[in-house]
């Protein structure tokens, strides 16, 4: 009996414990376990959890995932680039469905030409896409050439370079169709075209999307939005950068194109903190409206942000923002300086934006407010942000923009931008990933308490003093009268 209960457990023992994943290595020179990747999945061997481990070559191969969860991934991040998914005669080189819980990772999708979603078709769960280079993709239909994801929740994209990638109709590059929980993060988005209707990134009917420490420059659409366009969704940029993307709209048949270039809003809740836009142009043969964002019953909330010479040309309006029916931007904290086209920001009849402690250049300040730029709420200046440069959007000491800021403004780190798992805190850093609370040491505070000080812009000033030259207590490369005010201003003070 004894015998018999024994041989009942093992055989529980041995039928209950999981498969331990292995690594499964490709190569199609025949030293490894398979000489193909759909060998390698489709093996019965083959269980959730493993890990297929591919040699740095090129594969002319269309992948259908459809349901063990494994990692597909390079030999190091280093070879990434080396490491190619080219795709064959099929329409899209890699297609997720049903396969919930996937990783990509250290992987090159290059593939054309193609149709919907021609370089990553997503359709499932829980998928993750890790240090990837997704390049070269043309789709010559409908939505997404780089990457199609449609209906699908808690999906992660980081680390990724995505570019020179084109579509010719509707959806853009990236296309987000009735999504939730997703993560775009620490990626580059640049040199993309789109010859269609919408954006670079196009979303719809999509919830809690975020990018983070992204940059979207040099892209181009024919219609609207040259980085976003979001219709219909729920978003946050957090830490961005919107450089130099273009919408160029030369059909004067279609009267509403030529709108947002780098961000086009339709009944989209958005919110954009320490976001940089600058060099945006929106150009086309009817009315281009919107430099930087074009908005149309929307209300954004617009926060520690920088706006400069981004333009709506051929006579167009709202150099930086143009604000359509039923717009209503909650604007903080913000600069707005050489967004030229009759007006920083422009508004239709209906919209109504609500401006305060920023710096609107031609706005006359909260003393004498121009009422065509929006609704006053209070600590607006005008005058000149004296950047660094044009090209380097940081802050000068002298500039008016330092602690003139509201702390409490800027918003909670829903994000996680310092990836500390603290959400409920404010936002710790500013669009370079320096500390965003950093008093300004020549400057007295603001009466801004209980809040520590912060500055207007996407970028905090912080006066490190120069160890270079004795006496530089403001670090601006030469002892002056402001030196001696710091001293004077601080004297027999001590860090107690």
């Amino acid at each position: 009996m004894r015998k018999i209960s024994l041989l009942i457990l093992f055989i529980i023992v041995i039928f209950d414990c999981p498969v331990l994943a292995k690594d499964i290595y490709v190569s199609p020179s025949a030293d490894g376990d398979f000489t193909t990747i759909t060998d390698a999945y489709n093996a019965d061997s083959t269980v959730d959890g493993d890990v297929i481990i591919l040699a740095p070559v090129e594969y002319l191969e269309n992948l259908t995932f459809q349901s063990k969860r494994v990692t597909l991934r390079g030999e190091s991040p280093e070879l990434r680039d080396q490491t190619i998914i080219a795709g064959g005669e099929s329409v899209t080189a890699y297609i997720v469905d049903s396969a919930h819980g996937t990783v990509f990772k250290d992987l090159t999708v290059k593939h054309q030409p193609g149709k919907i979603g021609s370089g990553l078709y997503i359709g499932a769960n829980n998928i993750s896409i890790i240090n990837c280079q997704v390049t070269g993709n043309i789709s010559d239909e409908n939505y997404g050439s780089a990457l199609y994801a449609g209906g699908c929740d808690d999906l992660i994209i980081s680390d990724c370079n995505i570019h020179l990638n084109s579509a010719n109709d509707y959806g853009g590059i990236i296309y987000l169709g009735g999504c939730e929980n997703v993560m775009i993060s620490n990626c580059q988005i640049h040199n993309n075209n789109t010859y269609g209707t919408g954006g670079i990134v196009q979303m719809e009917s999509s919830e809690i999307i975020t990018f983070k420490n992204c940059e979207f420059y040099e892209n181009n659409c024919r219609d609207k939005g040259g980085a976003l366009c979001l219709r219909q969704s729920d978003l946050q940029c957090v830490n961005c950068k919107f450089i130099n993307n273009t919408v160029d709209a030369d059909d004067e048949s279609i009267t509403d194109k030529a709108r947002g270039g780098a961000i086009y809003l339709d009944d989209t809740e958005l919110i954009l903190s320490n976001c940089v836009f600058s060099g945006n142009t929106v150009t086309g043969q009817a009315v281009p409206l919107g430099g930087a964002i074009y908005s149309i019953e929307s209300a954004p909330v617009i926060t520690n942000c920088t706006f400069y010479q981004n333009f709506a040309q051929n006579s167009g309006r709202g150099g930086a923002i143009y604000n359509s029916d039923n717009s209503k931007p909650l604007i903080s904290n913000c600069i707005f300086r050489l967004n030229n086209s009759n007006g920083e920001i422009t508004n239709a009849s209906t919209a109504h934006p609500q401006i305060r402690y920023s710096l609107v250049y031609g706005s006359g300040g909260s003393d004498n407010w121009d009422t065509s730029i929006g609704e006053d709420l209070g600590s607006n200046i005008d005058g000149y942000p004296y950047f660094n440069s044009s090209e380097d959007l940081t802050l000068k000491r002298i500039s008016p923009c330092i602690d003139a800021g509201r702390s409490e403004l800027l918003g909670l780190d829903t994000a996680d931008v310092d990836n500390d798992g603290d959400t409920f805190e404010w936002i710790p850093f500013d669009v370079d990933g320096n500390p965003r609370f950093s008093n300004a040491l020549h400057r007295p505070d603001m009466p801004n308490m209980p809040y520590p000080s912060i500055d207007m812009g996407a970028y905090e000033y912080h006066g490190i003093p120069s160890v270079g030259l004795i006496g530089d207590i403001d670090g601006s490369g030469i002892v002056d009268l402001l030196d001696f005010q710091l001293m004077a201003g601080n004297w027999l003070k001590t860090t107690d």
